[in-house]
């Protein structure tokens, strides 16, 4: 049996994937900066470079998680699986 609901439960899975990213990105800002800061000053510049390239990757990744999130709303729900699962 499936549901072709737009906001109803594929949207609450699309808001929690959502939620879920952008909590990891605001929670990892201040940490990714603290280990920046001390990287400077043990002279690992190079070691900056990289951790700044992963972060720039983790943004894109991040953003196309919630890209991807959001076609959850548009896709029809197995009520079995809901059910199994919650909404």
């Amino acid at each position: 049996m499936t549901s072709s609901s737009h906001g109803g439960s594929g949207g609450g899975i699309a808001a929690r994937l959502k939620n879920a990213a952008s909590t990891f990105c605001s929670n990892s800002q201040p940490l990714i900066a603290d280990i920046a800061v001390q990287l400077e000053k043990d002279k690992h510049s190079d070691k900056v470079k990289e951790l700044e390239d992963a972060v720039i990757e983790l943004v894109g990744l991040s953003e196309l998680g919630v890209q991807f999130s959001s076609r959850f709303k548009f896709l029809p729900i197995d009520t079995s699986l809901e059910k199994r699962f919650g909404s």
